[in-house]
């Protein structure tokens, strides 16, 4: 603190901005939706919507993978000695974010 009980002028900056990024999360946890668990028969339904993805996947153009990759924010992460490959998406808002996005899904595909 300096003379009379002030901070110091050069943590007063810091410390407002502190504040302001802390009052911007409180309210944007306030305006997001709670998580809610999915059961089986509504993930069994949404992948059935989905359809053959892996056939739609595999006749794609390379361009728009890359694309669609990148949008996703695909990570694959393969360990050979395991043959196993750790594959993560985190989706985003169209611009990334500091504290990123809202969810992440993370998987662990045992290779044969």
């Amino acid at each position: 603190m300096g003379p009379g009980g002030c901070a110091a002028p050069a943590l007063v900056e810091p410390i407002n901005r502190a504040q302001q990024e802390l009052d911007a999360a409180r309210a944007e946890q306030q305006h997001n939706p709670s998580v809610q668990a999915l059961s089986r028969v509504e993930i069994d339904a949404m992948i059935d919507y989905l359809g053959d993805v892996g056939g739609a996947l595999s006749g794609a153009d390379p361009a728009q993978l890359e694309e669609l990759y990148g949008s996703l924010r695909l990570e694959v992460v393969y360990e050979p000695g395991e043959r196993i490959a750790q594959v993560s998406i985190r989706p985003g808002r169209g611009s990334q974010r500091v504290r990123g996005g809202p969810c992440a899904l993370t998987t662990r595909l045992v290779l044969s």
